[in-house]
């Protein structure tokens, strides 16, 4: 009996120390498995933001390669702006020039027309006088016309002879020695009246 009671209590020994281990396996493998889920929740999770932070990363490669694009149309455009500023700079230092080199040859014409305008102020008054004699000495009747024969139409209009008055010698009967005189004078005198 004792064999039996031995070999009872080993039995009844192991069946608790297999039932200790199944239990302690079962709660590890229930361990496991919760830690297993949350793992595969934990990796899940992880999978997705990975997914979303690439998106993020493509979609800011795709706005970093636009800007890159708009960055150097940019660029294209300051140059081309600048290149036209420089442009645009040196029309405005030439018209600058152009507007002093007026301005200089404005001053010399305004300089030279006062001058013109002092000379032809003098000259103007030179001239004014000379007319002025000369409508004087013209009003007066000249000397030769008192040589001249009235019954000329030339040297009446020289003179100022109205025809009037060169008929009424016609008129009057000449005396034979003032006839002679008469002839003779003007042979004598129209020579005079050619050379003035």
């Amino acid at each position: 009996m004792n064999y039996a009671g031995i070999c009872i209590t080993l039995l009844l020994t192991l069946s608790v120390s297999l039932t200790v281990m199944i239990h302690n396996k079962r709660k590890q493998e229930t361990y496991l498995a919760k830690q297993t889920n949350f793992e595969e929740i934990k990796t899940t999770v992880t999978r997705d933001i990975l997914a979303e932070n690439l998106e993020a990363v493509t979609k800011a490669e795709s706005q970093l390669g636009e800007m890159k694009k708009e960055l150097v149309e940019q660029r294209e455009k300051r140059m081309t702006l600048q290149t036209e500023a420089n442009h645009l700079d040196e029309e405005k230092e030439q018209c600058y020039e152009e507007a002093k080199q007026a301005a200089d040859t404005l001053g010399a014409l305004e300089a030279e027309k006062g001058i013109a305008s002092k000379q032809f102020e003098k000259e103007k008054e030179e001239w004014s006088k000379t007319i002025a004699s000369l409508k004087e000495e013209a009003s007066q009747r000249s000397k030769v016309c008192g040589y001249i024969m009235k019954t000329s139409e030339d040297g009446r209009k020289l003179c100022g002879i109205p025809a009037e008055a060169a008929a009424e010698p016609k008129q009057e009967e000449p005396k034979a020695g003032d006839t002679e005189k008469a002839a003779a004078e003007p042979k004598q005198e129209e020579p005079k009246a050619g050379d003035t």
